[in-house]
């Protein structure tokens, strides 16, 4: 969620100080984000790349990251020329987590019930913020836990779930087989439905 820094409610609205314009803020609903055909864990010539090369133990913890995943693929809200003049979304992500060895090695454990990640992203402007081609960068910065139940969420962010984005509370089924979904692709679905419901009604 995007929070006014302010009041620390979520935020529906932002003034965009570059342009005067105040826009609607869409927040990331990623649904789903699969791994299956994880984009980043690929070498140069397009193989699956062992993610245990990335992981050591250390005083008891099994420690994972310090790389950074290139991102590289056609913008969904552009033409079908963007390899001629260009649109092509790239970014930097990157992310760190640790958890119990002892946990992580015991393939009888099905649960570690002690993990903390931190993650991290540099990309373009977003999308909703109607930036369009000028030149800049937003930074990500973030980091979480690992909690027993949703009661544990901090307040906002768990009556942001229960009133707009419910399917949150529900884990999605191991064989999900609907394609990865990013700011982009639920940005377009945003604007194409908001499209469809003024379309033929120039009052709305």
């Amino acid at each position: 969620m995007y929070l006014d820094p302010l009041t620390g409610d979520v935020a529906r609205k932002w003034k965009n100080p570059w342009t005067g314009k105040e826009v609607d803020v869409v927040h990331v609903a990623n649904d789903p984000v699969n791994a299956r055909d994880w984009i980043c864990g690929r070498d140069k010539d397009g193989k699956p790349i062992d993610r245990s090369e990335s992981m050591f133990v250390k005083d008891e913890l099994l420690l994972e990251g310090g790389g950074a995943a290139r991102l590289f693929y056609k913008n969904p809200l552009g033409g079908e020329y963007q390899d001629y003049i260009g649109g092509t979304y790239h970014a930097m992500e990157y992310g760190t987590t640790h958890a119990s060895a002892a946990e992580a090695l015991d393939a009888k454990d099905t649960e570690l019930e002690n993990a903390v990640l931190s993650w991290g992203r540099v990309p373009r402007w977003l999308p909703w913020m109607e930036m369009g081609d000028r030149d800049g960068l937003v930074v990500f910065n973030t980091a979480g836990m690992r909690l027993d139940g949703y009661e544990q969420l901090p307040d906002v962010l768990r009556r942001e779930l229960q009133t707009n984005y419910p399917t949150y509370f529900a884990s999605p089924p191991l064989d999900d087989v609907r394609p990865n979904e990013t700011s982009w692709t639920v940005f377009k679905k945003y604007i194409d439905g908001k499209r469809a419901a003024t379309s033929g009604n120039p009052e709305k």
